[in-house]
């Protein structure tokens, strides 16, 4: 299983300046990594322009959930 991590940067709040938040953590597990690749490109395109009009950036990453069997 996969989830996808964020990193969120509110750019320039001073000049020069970012804010950024790391390991923001989406609620999906995810079977593939393929799958999950695959819903990240299905969000990026509808978050880009009001993301960016906005001033903040966002990176995503699928990772691998790890496995808690014995």
């Amino acid at each position: 299983m996969f989830k996808i991590i964020a990193v969120i940067c509110f750019i320039n709040i001073y000049p020069g300046t970012n804010m950024c938040f790391y390991n923001a953590e989406a609620t999906y597990q995810i079977k593939t990594l393929e799958a999950c690749n695959q819903l990240i490109d299905t969000i990026v395109p509808t978050i880009d322009q009001p993301l960016k009009d906005k001033n903040v950036a966002i990176y995503f990453n699928c990772i691998k959930i790890p496995s808690t069997s014995a």
